[in-house]
């Protein structure tokens, strides 16, 4: 390359070549063009030095463009919207990004309210990573800022406070639930009496297998009562629809499933908001009621609680009456299909003629209970065991937890079946009715003409037969026996007596 050339150009150089220009560089005063060297003493800068030729034309010609840097404004990340209980402390998670300018960097970050109800306050304010506090519930606007002395960038996010979930541990209730209780239709009646103001609470109805309530209990419905006339101090009494809408009490057999065992409807008096849970909600015998009474819907099934007292269920075949200690209600047996009793405590009684067409189910409960059942000119079945009885026809009955219980057939051809307890036991079956008795119950048949009773169960256990006046034959194995009376139509059959 001469002095003549001009343009860009790039060489590889040899070892001896790059000896040359290390000489160039460490003496310019030989060399007579352009060397810019990076010296250690400069600063942003480079060092340019020259050894130039006499000849004007063959003088380097140096041109040099230089851009500065150009500042750009902060990037700025609040972070995700959240949504937090009041009582919770926040996790603000920020971040931002900036190129370092203007020289020297000086940026300030700061954390702001925008917008919102209450007070907040910042750990740290001036940190992208940091905390709030918030000392009321609803929804908040928060402001992350970044400026770096030249330009301010800014995002937001929104923060909902939920209203903190009360225990019974953060509220006192004073209210004392005097009854629950339904008269015969689809409307639940609360009388309940505020000893002093508290604010909103719930009423929720539970089920439960005794009467005291418990973690293991099955919420059914829960009704809030916000009105500040309900909340005031004094007696109240709210009627509700027993259903599924809103403002509704779920009950068994209307919005939660029914079944068929002994269970209890508990109404409880609790703050609002609060954990049906024993775990954490401590609940006062006050505030606790247990339910008695009736209800159904139209077309529907009708649901009994009995009272601690003596109820009584007589249905007939065009009525049915009901007596809780009360008065009694009335309905006819052609609007419905079904009748579900629980007598809960007393000596409840059931006396029900199967020609009403109504299935029955009875839960006599606590106390000493009786079942009077009377068939139809059909042919029914039955089966008893100690405290329960089956049986199907016209009508399908289920008694359960009920001591004494009588069936009287009238007319078809009536089987039954008798099983003994775990005690000592005692059969006597005549042509005219049949009894299987031991330790806390009485099973008793009357106009059954096929009974087969058998004593497996354990205890010392008795059958006695009787004859018929008419030609009768016995059958007879150390295990079996029956009876057959041809004149008199009967047969009845004992086992492991």
């Amino acid at each position: 390359m001469s002095s003549d050339d001009t343009g860009s150009f790039e060489l590889d150089l040899n070892d001896a070549g790059v000896a040359v220009v290390q000489s160039w560089i460490m003496n310019p005063e030989g060399n007579f063009g352009l060397i810019i060297k990076n010296y250690s003493s400069a600063t942003n800068r480079q060092s340019i030095r020259s050894s130039e030729t006499s000849n004007d034309n063959q003088r380097p010609k140096l041109s040099l463009t230089y851009e500065l840097p150009v500042n750009s404004a902060p990037t700025v990340v609040a972070g995700s919207d959240q949504t937090v209980p009041e009582t919770e402390e926040v996790q603000l998670s920020g971040s931002v990004t900036d190129d370092g300018l203007p020289d020297p960097s000086n940026i300030t970050i700061d954390w702001s309210v925008v917008s919102g109800p209450g007070n907040v306050v910042f750990a740290d304010s001036t940190a992208t990573n940091t905390t709030a506090n918030f000392d009321t519930d609803g929804t908040y606007v928060l402001r992350l800022t970044a400026n770096d002395g030249s330009f301010v960038s800014f995002d937001d996010i929104e923060i909902v406070v939920e209203p903190a979930v009360a225990t019974h541990s953060d509220l006192e209730l004073d209210v004392e639930l005097q009854s629950l209780t339904a008269a015969g239709n689809d409307q639940l009646t609360v009388t309940y009496e505020v000893l002093s103001i508290s604010g909103p609470f719930d009423i929720a109805i539970v089920r439960s297998d005794d009467a005291s309530f418990d973690g293991a209990d099955e919420l059914q419905g829960t009704i809030t009562l916000t009105d500040l006339e309900d909340q005031s101090i004094g007696i109240h009494t709210k009627t509700f629809t027993i259903g599924t809408g809103a403002g509704e009490f779920s009950l068994p057999g209307y919005g939660s499933s029914e079944t068929d065992s002994n269970y209890y409807l508990l109404g409880v008096a609790v703050p609002h908001n609060s954990l049906i849970n024993a775990e954490t909600v401590s609940i006062n015998e006050q505030q606790i009621d247990l339910f008695d009474g009736i209800y159904h819907a139209n077309g529907g099934d009708i649901f009994v609680h009995g009272s601690e007292g003596t109820d009584s269920i007589t249905v007939q075949e065009h009525s049915i009456q009901v007596n809780l200690g009360n008065g009694v209600l009335l309905y006819d047996t052609s609007a419905f299909a079904n009748l579900r009793v629980r007598g809960h405590g007393g000596n409840d009684i059931l006396d029900a003629d199967l020609n009403s067409k109504i299935d029955l189910f009875f839960h006599g409960g606590p106390g000493n209970d009786q079942a009077f059942i009377y068939g139809t000119d059909a042919n029914e079945t039955a089966s008893l065991r100690p405290g329960s009885l089956e049986m199907t026809g016209l009508s399908n009955v289920r008694a359960i937890s009920t001591e004494q219980i009588r069936v009287f057939g009238n007319g078809g051809v009536n089987s039954a079946s008798m099983f003994d307890s775990s005690g000592d036991d005692k059969f006597v079956s005549k042509p005219s009715y049949s009894l299987l008795k031991g330790n806390g119950f009485v099973n008793y048949l009357k106009g059954f003409s096929n009974i087969d009773a058998t004593a497996d169960a354990g205890g010392y256990d008795v059958a006695k037969l009787y004859d018929g006046t008419g030609n009768d034959s016995l059958e007879a194995q150390p295990t079996i026996a029956t009876l057959h009376g041809e004149n008199n139509g009967f047969r009845t059959t004992a086992r492991d007596f």
